[in-house]
């Protein structure tokens, strides 16, 4: 395979593959390489978590103060995803990337130029909590000189179940949220919370949408201020 993205964990020691392609077909694995000591020899396992879409010339980095890695870039997904490799879960988060290959909701339609390609370069900066994606292009063109700015930290893109903001007992697959409002999709529904007294330190008010099979994308739209589960 080819056109894979790749990172480094520094939790764990290992490189994480992303995707990637045969020529004529796309990939949705995740495998992860653990070198031994002599730098020659080691072993790939591919893991069970899987990519939303098998996809392909991603960018894939990690946050050192997280630990989280981050890919994104694709052709087939529009949101940034975010990997943990010490539970091995991947998830979809709300940060939108307006790639070359798909519109965005108005009034943000950049021209096709100036959206993120694929095969483009990213870094991450500890300091400001954000990553560049930088340049890039479809095969056979000129290229992008286009720098994106991608800003990131912890906030609703961590997944709940390893970090103490909220508790959240089911395989989360999807969160998003604007104001006050959070809703998480999972694997056995989606939980929405309303922190609208959160200076106070109250609980939040929460309301449980149930579906035998969950949900795989939530949306929340601040502006008529309900959800779109799927």
């Amino acid at each position: 395979a080819y056109a894979m993205a790749a990172a480094y964990s520094s939790a764990t020691g290992k490189v994480y593959l992303f995707g990637g392609s045969n020529y004529t077909a796309n990939y949705n694995t995740v495998w992860e390489l653990t070198l031994n000591d002599d730098g020659v020899t080691g072993a790939v396992t591919a893991l069970p978590a899987t990519l939303p879409a098998p996809d392909g010339r991603m960018v894939a980095f990690e946050d050192p103060e997280s630990r989280l890695i981050y890919v994104g870039n694709g052709l087939q997904t529009d949101r940034l995803l975010a990997f943990d490799p010490q539970t091995g879960e991947l998830w979809t988060t709300p940060v939108e990337l307006p790639r070359n290959t798909a519109e965005t909701a108005q009034p943000y339609y950049p021209p096709p130029a100036s959206k993120i390609q694929p095969y483009a370069s990213a870094v991450y900066s500890p300091r400001n909590r954000h990553a560049l994606i930088m340049g890039g292009g479809a095969f056979g063109s000129s290229g992008s000189a286009v720098v994106w700015r991608v800003p990131l930290g912890d906030g609703p893109l961590v997944r709940l179940g390893r970090w103490d903001f909220i508790e959240f007992a089911y395989n989360v697959n999807s969160i998003d949220g604007a104001g006050a409002n959070v809703i998480v999709g999972a694997g056995n529904g989606a939980l929405q919370y309303y922190d609208y007294q959160y200076n106070t330190g109250a609980a939040p008010l929460t309301t449980y949408y149930y579906a035998a099979t969950g949900f795989n994308r939530v949306r929340w739209d601040e502006s008529r201020q309900q959800p779109y589960l799927a």
